[in-house]
């Protein structure tokens, strides 16, 4: 449609001014893409800035505890052990459509999520999940989500004392399945 405002930007600055959006969505799994946990919180900062104080975001993510992606993160863990590799961030994959061309991916489940989400300002609600096969035949699972805004996100880094909150330190250790 040539009517149609097509832009393209890095979800870690977009190219619009602050609070320009009712909503924002970040569908087909694409937020997997980010790959840290800085990424993740990161991506999700910069579409809270576009969007207006009561506006929300709309996120699927697959269910990292079933079909191809439990297959895919359990794989992954076999070849990190294999060569010796420590401290893989749960829900991490490392795969290839064609054996040839690898990426990485991050698929937290709902706990860390919603801690992800925490740090990045918002309040993770999970609306639905929806069952469908996968390349594999199995049965993988999409979870959507609906972020809101919190009125007073707590900072994740403090800049005058270069330490991470307290809350933030748990946050992030539930993100990396670790208990306090």
């Amino acid at each position: 449609n040539p009517k149609r405002d097509v832009q393209v930007g890095s979800w870690f600055a977009m190219p619009f001014p602050d609070k320009t959006f009712d909503a924002a969505y970040c569908l087909g799994r694409s937020f997997t893409h980010n790959t840290t946990i800085p990424d993740a919180v990161m991506s999700l900062e910069e579409m809270g800035r576009v969007i207006k104080d009561d506006g929300f975001i709309i996120i699927d993510l697959p269910d990292p505890s079933a079909g191809d992606y439990k297959d895919n993160i359990e794989r992954t863990k076999e070849i990190a052990k294999a060569k010796g590799l420590k401290g893989i961030l749960p829900g991490m994959i490392t795969d290839s459509p064609d054996l040839q061309h690898y990426f990485d991916r991050y698929a937290p489940d709902a706990k860390a999520f919603e801690a992800i989400a925490e740090l990045a300002g918002f309040h993770a609600e999970k609306l639905t999940e929806v069952s469908y096969r996968g390349p594999s035949r199995n049965t993988n699972v999409n979870m959507y989500w609906k972020l809101t805004k919190e009125l007073k996100p707590a900072r994740m880094y403090d800049h005058w004392s270069g330490s991470i909150s307290d809350k933030r330190a748990h946050l992030i250790r539930r993100i990396k399945g670790r208990r306090d």
